[in-house]
């Protein structure tokens, strides 16, 4: 009798590897230097560095990233950068701010394997809203214009803000009449910048022997107020 021999197909097993994943990095601190955003982090062993966020608003989108609207910056970063300080971007003072940085494993030996990159925890830092700084460089007031008008310096955050223009007629060491007029103003950027401002002078502000008394102030858009400046001349005939 003869014997069949039978074979048995055997699939063969092909290995694939899991994807890997990759252990976070540690976000340690955040904060700033005259407004320039720092952050300081640690990276597991074999994990690299690659990009910093920060945002106004803690909501993600479904990768981990900050959700578009709410994001002020993102940069790359070196893949052995462990801290980090813009050059470029200065923020806005008055806001709370949302710090995180992501990082992945590399090499990856198998491209399909590779791990998605790994957000780190997310801190916050808020900077402190200070209050703007005026200077006059020159003003004058015109009894036949009936009008006023300054150079002023203003030093702040980029922004809108309003100068607070007071005028006082004082007889005898008392106020006899007062005005107030508002006129505002716009820094494209953080810094200082000169404006210039123009401002009407009622009747009732004006007799001669009397002191004229006007005051500058500015107010952010934070509602933050500079100290108040002054000057004051006499009406003459």
């Amino acid at each position: 009798m003869k014997r069949l021999l039978v074979v048995m197909p055997v699939a063969a097993a092909f290995l694939v590897p899991s994807p890997a994943s990759a252990a976070p990095p540690t976000l340690v601190s955040v904060g700033h230097v005259k407004q320039r955003p720092t952050a300081r982090w640690t990276l597991p062993p074999g994990v690299e560095s690659q990009l910093i966020e920060i945002a106004t608003d803690p909501a993600l989108s479904t990768d981990g990233a900050f959700v578009g609207d709410h994001l002020v910056l993102y940069e790359q970063v070196e893949a052995t950068q462990t801290s980090w300080r813009s050059t470029v971007h200065r923020l806005k003072t008055g806001i709370t701010y949302y710090v995180h940085v992501n990082a992945i494993d590399w090499p990856c030996f198998v491209v399909f394997a590779c791990p998605a990159r790994e957000w780190s925890n997310v801190l916050t830092f808020r900077i402190p809203n200070v209050a703007p700084v005026l200077q006059t460089h020159r003003w004058s007031a015109s009894r036949t214009r009936r009008s006023g008008t300054a150079r002023l310096q203003v030093c702040d955050d980029e922004g809108a803000f309003r100068v607070i223009v007071g005028q006082q007629r004082i007889r005898s060491g008392r106020v006899a009449a007062r005005a107030t007029t508002v006129v505002h103003g716009d820094l494209r950027t953080s810094g200082c910048g000169f404006l210039s401002v123009k401002w009407p002078i009622p009747a009732k502000l004006i007799a001669t022997g009397d002191v004229y008394r006007v005051t500058f102030a500015v107010v952010d858009e934070l509602g933050r107020r500079s100290r108040t400046i002054s000057g004051e001349s006499r009406w003459g005939s």
